[in-house]
């Protein structure tokens, strides 16, 4: 236990988060690039030496074009470009653990409070609340094999027992 100095309460904060399950975005994403999958059931699956999530998801968030960032529309883009923020690494970068006031304060003058919540998210922290009841936006099922199949009647005696 903390001891607090006189007159200040504790306030206890539990934030867990057990399982993200990234099929949803990264079928999400493969529709919003590509249009034509829109409406239609997709399979997301990984390659065959790797099983899952990509174990290094920050290098995905330093690649990803800063449009694509949630929040920050064709204005903040435009801003953003003239400042030298291209990708999540350039945001990063301004948002430097080195500095972490200083860069803290440059977008904060930039981009108002916003700032606040640009330099949180090229840091991947989000202290937002975690709602734990809200409306299901999807249903979904999977089954990960050790091993790739080939045969298509074992593929689809596997997608009958899940579907």
């Amino acid at each position: 236990m903390v001891e607090l100095p006189l007159g200040q309460e504790s306030v206890a904060r539990t934030r867990k988060i057990v399982h993200v399950d990234m099929d949803a975005f990264y079928a999400s994403v493969e529709q919003r690039d590509n249009p034509s999958y829109r409406g239609k059931p997709l399979v997301v699956g990984g390659s065959p030496n790797q099983r899952g999530v990509p174990e290094d998801a920050i290098a995905f968030v330093e690649q990803l074009p800063i449009e694509k960032f949630h929040g920050i529309g064709e204005v903040t883009a435009a801003k953003m470009h003239s400042l030298g923020i291209h990708t999540g690494a350039d945001l990063k970068e301004r948002s430097s653990l080195t500095l972490p006031q200083a860069s803290l304060t440059e977008l904060t003058h930039h981009f108002g409070k916003a700032g606040q919540y640009y330099y949180k998210i090229a840091r991947a922290e989000d202290d937002r609340p975690v709602e734990a009841n809200r409306v299901r936006k999807s249903i979904g099922a999977e089954t990960s094999f050790a091993q790739d199949l080939s045969d298509v009647g074992q593929m689809l005696q596997e997608l009958e027992q899940i579907a």
